[in-house]
């Protein structure tokens, strides 16, 4: 197993488009497995975390998770 020396963090909030946007760009760079991209959906209600965990679900590089209330920034 490859140690992970670099994350991109992307925090989003009823962004489901823009969100799926940049996702679906970084899907087609075939990041090398030293890198993770972690999403962190801030309890959005418009599908953002679902669409983006049926995105990605096959890919070792995307780490989601989803606050279970808005937290704010």
């Amino acid at each position: 197993m490859c140690k992970k020396l670099i994350t991109i963090g992307i925090p989003t909030f009823n962004r489901r488009e823009v969100i799926l946007k940049h996702v679906n760009y970084l899907l087609t760079l075939n990041l090398p497995t030293y890198i993770d991209v972690l999403i962190i959906d801030n309890n959005s209600s418009d599908g953002s975390y679902d669409a983006v965990v049926s995105l990605v679900k096959d890919n070792d590089n995307f780490k989601i998770l989803k606050n279970k209330k808005n937290i704010g920034v």
